[in-house]
């Protein structure tokens, strides 16, 4: 289709201008998204630590985790202002998942965030601990 008053030579520059004008952002988008996940950590170098299935805990609390690599853990209890409370165990884990069972009826009841730290990362969740039936 050609406008009226343009000719065939400009329609097709025109043309060929916006084409190359989309083809130079789209290769630097490519660049830009490229050079943006190069610092992406690498997920095999960290464990996952998952949600407690008992909500509120009451007696053993079971804490799961899963690495995939062999690395130190330490499963941690924090108190709500994310101070140490107590080193629950220290761990030399295998790659797979592990279980970590702490009696909870040590500790007074209340909301506690448990924890797991190695030498790349420190993750917290959230608990609540209800020994005492009628609180």
């Amino acid at each position: 289709m050609i406008l009226v008053g343009y000719s065939t030579l400009t329609t097709l520059t025109t043309i060929l201008i916006v084409s190359l004008i989309i083809l130079i952002l789209a290769l630097a988008y490519r660049r830009l998204l490229k050079r943006l996940t190069e610092g992406e950590p690498i997920k095999e170098e960290y464990c996952v630590l998952y949600d407690l299935e008992q909500h509120p805990v009451r007696g053993d609390m079971e804490i799961y985790f899963t690495c995939a690599q062999p690395q130190q853990v330490e499963i941690c209890l924090y108190n709500t202002d994310f101070s140490l409370n107590k080193i629950l165990e220290a761990v030399n884990a295998d790659p797979g998942g592990h279980i970590v069972r702490f009696d909870s009826t040590q500790i007074d009841d209340g909301n506690y965030f448990f924890g797991l730290r190695t030498e790349n990362q420190k993750t917290l969740k959230k608990c609540q601990i209800r020994n005492n039936l009628t609180a």
